[in-house]
């Protein structure tokens, strides 16, 4: 233990006076456009390439190019494209600089820009023209994508593309048993597999995590193994009521104890001799005092590695929080010291640090909360996702709220660095992308989302799969070569997936303040469990049979009205909605959402009074008249999409002219107008409004 602490101050200390020389580093991607490895078939690509999406090319980023270096066989680039080919722009437009290469984080310029190309092309006929030079000559180059359409403007969720993708990308691990590796990489295959509604997929899944389980953690066994193992077997518990992984939870939730750093800290420098380190003098109390900071906090090993780190301890208490729904139970101090390690690691903005960040890189010893008060920090947004999947998971706890918040925003600042990490991009991809959906804030979504829609063009592979890209920290980052297609096509699943979430970390189950799911029993569970499947009309008559109870307690009381808090905050976020439905003239949509919040908000008190508008509009002839326009508009587009023929289109535009000052008619002519004029079929009634938090360029 003192031998890792003295290790411990000398890494964090040299860390500050290395991070101008990453920076420098990262501006041309030293040694990795030549150094090979990772999974097969990466095995056979000669450097860390930036990927072309499913054109099958990979290649060096310029400034304002890619220069090809390689091409997969059977892929849409052979033939095409030829090694050593610049890519220079794409449907005729030079690309823009590449700020990255000048020390930003984000990934615009040509890697946006050809992310953007692939999209637009595979939203058409799949033609995508590349401007390239070859032999000193510009000339265009065609390849030729599949045509599966574009993201909708919610994606993942309601989006069609985004249910093809996730479905191939699991694919790929049926076709590809062999896929596996440490434990972050075995986490997200069996996740993402696990969370299929394909039986055959979670078959596979099962398989893979009883198998895990037959692997049970000793006094060697490091932190990552450990939670990961504790996340995916408790994922797997929760859904199946499987009992055979519970053993092994166990010993997973007694390890993760044994190994976590306790006060008093262990400490290696005798009081009189002068505390020198990279030529600073420390003060020995002050510094033993910060060091009794790590107090919660997990290191890589047991505890071994070199000193506690925020993501470690994070998982572990992920870990334990799941293994608490489980029915096993997590001594309170040691959960409680965890959350306070992660407190000192988590600034004012949501900044979660890399390591002990509040005893030095850059912060005096003398005042150890600095960093809770510094408001920097611009990426690794990954971290601040797994801290609000355990935040929310922590309901209970009175800072919960108020920490959620902090990561929420963070997203808000720093969602262009989120595939960047130091050691492993992946975990950022991981936990970013799955925490912006547990996030349950459209803002945050669609921030995130929304900016790496085309970074997820440019990562996936013509044959379904995902590949680890440069990224701005890939001076060290070892992503690509641990491994470098299994990790990232099963966190890409499961980011595919947010739309149909089915595990615990995808936030299917609801934070509500001052409520603990875990100690909820009778009544009080049901009335929970039916808030968690949005049946509030369920829950209601759960919360007043616990309320109208002779033996309620005070404490029950308290918990039904944070439940009724809920339920009431979200029949409040539908209002605003039958507002739009009915100023936008789409009464059909109208009349389905007022008699579903009838019907699932039922017992709420004052539900008749602010539906009653909407009651009376909906028995007036001039709105039953649009309602029949809606069903036709409906039908006419529906026999469109079966047979894509230009008669169909033309009763469309003829509705359209008929009816030119009703919402149905106008959608009617926009459908027409886009299948004449591409022969694709755009539904303006399938396309919700955007969020009017739209995500800038960092």
């Amino acid at each position: 233990m003192k031998l890792i602490l003295s290790v411990s101050i000398l890494c964090a200390l040299s860390l500050c006076f290395s991070i101008n020389a990453h920076a420098e580093a990262d501006k041309d991607y030293p040694d990795l456009w030549s150094k090979p490895g990772g999974d097969a078939p990466d095995k056979e690509v000669p450097g860390w390439l930036v990927n072309l999406g499913p054109t099958g090319a990979r290649a060096i980023v310029t400034k304002t190019s890619f220069i090809v270096r390689y091409i997969f066989k059977d892929s849409p680039a052979v033939g095409r494209l030829n090694l050593g080919d610049e890519i220079v722009g794409v449907f005729g437009k030079p690309f823009n600089p590449n700020p990255v290469l000048a020390g930003r984080f984000g990934y615009d310029g040509p890697i946006m820009e050809f992310g953007q190309a692939i999209e637009k092309a595979e939203g058409k006929e799949g033609k995508l023209i590349l401007n390239v030079t070859r032999e000193s000559k510009t000339v265009e180059v065609t390849i030729n994508l599949e045509a599966i359409g574009t993201f909708s403007p919610t994606f993942p969720i309601n989006c069609k593309k985004s249910e093809l993708l996730r479905a191939r990308a699991l694919k790929y691990f049926v076709d590809h048993p062999e896929a596996d590796g440490a434990c972050n990489t075995r986490s997200a295959i069996c996740l993402a597999l696990l969370a299929s509604d394909d039986p055959k997929h979670q078959a596979i899944a099962k398989q893979r995590i009883q198998q895990w389980a037959t692997e049970r953690p000793d006094a060697g066994t490091w932190t990552w193994p450990a939670a990961y193992q504790l996340i995916t077997l408790g994922e797997y518990y929760l859904m199946t009521k499987d009992p055979s992984v519970l053993p092994t939870m166990k010993l997973d939730v007694e390890h993760l104890e044994q190994i976590q750093y306790k006060y008093p800290i262990p400490f290696l420098f005798d009081r009189g001799k002068p505390l020198v380190v990279n030529g600073v003098t420390f003060d020995y109390d002050k510094l033993k005092a910060a060091i009794d900071l790590y107090d919660g906090g997990f290191g890589h090993g047991s505890p071994g590695g070199y000193g506690p780190m925020q993501y470690t301890t994070i998982l572990a208490v992920i870990g334990w929080q799941l293994a608490e729904r489980c029915g096993l139970t997590v001594t309170p101090a040691r959960m409680a010291s965890a959350f306070k390690y992660i407190h000192h690691g988590t600034n004012a903005s949501g900044n979660v640090g890399y390591g002990s960040e509040f005893t030095f890189d850059g912060y005096s010893i003398n005042d150890p909360e600095a960093y809770m008060r510094g408001t920097g920090g611009e990426r690794a947004v990954g971290k601040s996702g797994a801290a609000l999947i355990a935040y929310k998971l922590a309901a209970e706890r009175p800072d919960s709220t108020e920490y959620v918040n902090k990561y929420k925003n963070f997203y808000k600042i720093a969602y262009s660095g989120l595939p960047n990490g130091h050691a492993d991009g992946n975990l950022n991809i991981f936990w970013g992308f799955v925490g912006s959906g547990a996030a349950d804030d459209d803002a945050v979504l669609r921030t995130t989302m929304d900016y790496h829609k085309a970074w997820i063009n440019m990562s996936r592979c013509f044959d379904g799969s995902y590949v680890v890209q440069p990224n701005r920290h890939a001076g060290d980052d070892d992503a690509y070569y641990h491994s470098s297609r299994y990790g990232i096509t099963g966190s890409m699943a499961l980011a595919l997936g947010i739309g149909a979430p089915k595990l615990i970390i995808q936030g299917i189950q609801v934070s509500i303040p001052g409520v603990n799911p875990k100690a909820l029993k009778g009544k009080l569970d049901t009335a929970y469990k039916a808030i968690v499947d949005k049946s509030y009309a369920k829950s209601l008559v759960a919360i007043n049979a616990t309320n109208s109870a002779k033996s309620v307690t005070a404490e029950d009381t308290a918990i039904c009205v944070a439940l009724l808090a809920h339920i009431e905050s979200c029949l409040a976020k539908e209002l605003p909605r039958l507002e739009t439905l009915e100023k936008n003239g789409d009464f059909l949509t109208l009349d389905g959402a007022v008699t579903r919040v009838r019907t699932n908000y039922t017992g709420i008190d004052g539900l008749k009074e602010k539906l009653a508008h909407y009651e009376e509009g909906l028995k007036q002839e001039t709105w039953k008249a649009e309602i029949k326009l809606g069903v036709r508009y409906h039908q006419l587009v529906a026999t469109l999409i079966r047979s894509k023929t230009d008669t169909s289109a033309r009763a469309l535009k003829s509705f359209s002219e008929k009816n030119p000052d009703s919402l149905y008619g106008k959608w009617s002519a926009l459908v027409a107008t886009e299948f004449f004029a591409n022969k694709t079929i755009i539904d303006p009634s399938a396309i919700k409004e955007p969020t009017k938090d739209k995500p800038t360029s960092p």
